[in-house]
């Protein structure tokens, strides 16, 4: 995917609206890269979960589109379809830190030696990614038991 330049709206527990720019290959990237760059800021309170809504703008093409968080945390603790879903997920689990920590960590852990590019272990083939085959990068492809 290409990097698209957006900005992203979301409001704190006390109702202020906090926008930030940020580039980003997807939606839910850029609500992660938001969520991780406000967290920390001295002027933005606590954000919600669950039913607080966030407003993700495209620069170019023009488009907006609105979430709430609870759609957000249910893409990323769902299972992966593929090898570069997992990555990206555990990609934007590390940048929320402590936030996404009780999403799937230990099917992150289980990734980390394929993302690694280490041989797999025994312990590694585990279809954590919900189809017929998981891929060990940059081996081939072994049948998940």
């Amino acid at each position: 995917m290409a990097l698209k330049a957006c900005t992203v709206v979301v409001h704190d527990l006390n109702q202020i609206e906090h926008a930030i720019d940020v580039t980003a290959e997807s939606l839910y990237e850029a609500v992660a890269q938001a969520l991780a760059a406000l967290r920390g800021h001295d002027w933005v309170g606590d954000i919600g979960k669950g039913l607080t809504t966030v407003t993700v703008k495209v620069r170019h093409p023009e488009v907006t589109h609105v979430l709430k968080l609870q759609d957000f945390e249910n893409w990323l603790n769902r299972g992966c379809k593929s090898p570069a879903d997992t990555a990206l997920k555990m990609r934007l689990r590390q940048m929320l830190g402590a936030w996404a920590n009780n999403n799937k960590k230990e099917d992150s852990m289980r990734w980390a030696g394929a993302l690694r590019r280490e041989p797999p272990d025994a312990g590694d083939l585990v279809n954590i990614c919900e189809t017929a085959f998981v891929c060990m990068l940059p081996h081939k492809c072994y049948e998940a038991s």
